[in-house]
Formats: C-alpha cells, structure tokens, sequence
C-alpha cells in the first residue's frame, strides 16, 4: 500500500511539473556512453496499445521529441510491437512511424519482449527494409542465443540460401540480472564481467540491453544506476 501511495505521488508530481520524471534517465545514459565512448542504439516501441505494448501514442509531442533529441548522437531502431512477429505489415506501419518522426531510414530493429518465430519473422524483418536485428537475446539467462558474439548473417534453411538479414546477439540484459536470476548489484557486475571478460577474448561483439526504467532509482531498481555504469566501463577498460 505505501508503494502504491509513493508511486501516486510521483506521478502526480511528474503531471503538474512539480518534479522531474523519474523514468527520464536519457541525459545520463548519454553521459555515461560518452564517457565511455561506445555506440549506443535507442529502440522505440511505436505499436497500437494494447495488453501487452504500454507505450505512448506515436503521435505524442513528447515522445517526437525525445527521439529527435535522442538522434542527434544515437542510432534511433524500432522496437516491433507484441503482435508484429507474425506481420510484416504491422511491423512495416510500426517502421514507417519512427522514419516519419526521424525523417531517416530506420533499419536496425529488436523485437518486444523477444517475440520471434523462424522462419516468419525474420522474413518479415527482410521485406520491410531492416538490415540488422538485435533480438537473439534470453530473457532468463545471460549469455549468447545466437552461440556466438560475432554477429552473423541469417540463413534461410527451407530456401537454402544465406540472407542480407545480420543478426546481433545480446548477451546481458538488465531484467536478467535483477528480476529472473535475482542477482544482487554486486553479483550483476560480477556476472557481466565473466561475459565482459570472454568477448574480449576473442575480441567478440558485447551487446547490453538496458531500459531507461532500469536507472530511475525506484523500487527494484534502487542502486542500479551503478550497475550500468559499472558494466560499461568494464566494457571499454
């Protein structure tokens, strides 16, 4: 119950402009990229709400304007919505949405909660024009989906034929450390390092996926701004 009347609060202070929005954490993780100086990629999810996709209208001024604010030094990708692993029209108007608010073309994509089906899927991620694809990823594991940190081109097995689709493996995703494996802060950067420590190996791909509710200092997620940062920079020591 006091959560519930915490989170009202904060809410109400964000509506009225009493107080800043604690899910606005984009300054900072344009601080800490630039810092470390590695390439940082913003996927939007700009779908029909629904059960599932809890966005913001892709009409909304606000959110138009963080992402030309965000493209001034980022790669700005789709975030296909629930529904669109299956549908490459769907995913095509979701597409067409961002490039409108960019006025680029956007080909690099990671689908919502990392819904993907083979063949369909990636199929449909070649018809609507995405180059790379960033969704080989566990939700409940660290480590490679795609067996390897080298990114790699898709192969079509029913057609034998090898595609213009790269796929990107992720390999740490914030949700992973915390809300499946349970992982205190301390474990989080310890685990990140031993996947830090054999990319570097083989002088391999790291791609992390974080979300910008991860460093806003509520509730589960109290201290784990550090994380992040922590991860980073061991990314590029």
């Amino acid at each position: 119950m006091a959560g519930d009347i915490e989170d009202l609060k904060t809410r109400f202070g964000c509506y009225f402009r009493q107080q800043k929005d604690p899910y606005e954490t984009y300054d900072y993780i344009n601080s800490v990229h630039s810092e470390a100086e590695v390439e940082s990629m913003f996927f939007f999810l700009l779908s029909k709400r629904n059960e599932w996709d809890k966005n913001l209208p892709f009409t909304n001024k606000h959110l138009r304007a963080l992402v030309l604010a965000l493209q001034r030094q980022n790669t700005i990708a789709i975030h296909p919505g629930y529904h669109s692993y299956q549908s490459a029209e769907t995913m095509l108007e979701e597409k067409l949405r961002l490039e409108h608010i960019t006025e680029a073309s956007v080909t690099q994509s990671r689908q919502h909660f990392l819904k993907f089906s083979f063949p369909e899927t990636p199929r449909n991620l070649l018809r609507v024009g995405i180059k790379e694809d960033y969704s080989l990823g566990y939700a409940e594991q660290i480590g490679f989906r795609g067996g390897t940190c080298t990114p790699f081109q898709f192969f079509d097995l029913e057609k034998n034929e090898t595609t213009e689709l790269v796929f990107h493996s992720s390999a740490i995703m914030d949700a992973t450390l915390n809300r499946y494996l349970g992982l205190t802060q301390k474990e989080a950067v310890a685990k990140s390092a031993e996947v830090i420590k054999e990319v570097k190996a083989v002088n391999g791909e790291l791609v992390t996926i974080w979300h910008n509710e991860t460093l806003s200092e509520l509730r589960e997620w109290k201290g784990w701004r550090h994380v992040f940062k922590e991860v980073i920079t061991l990314a590029k020591s």
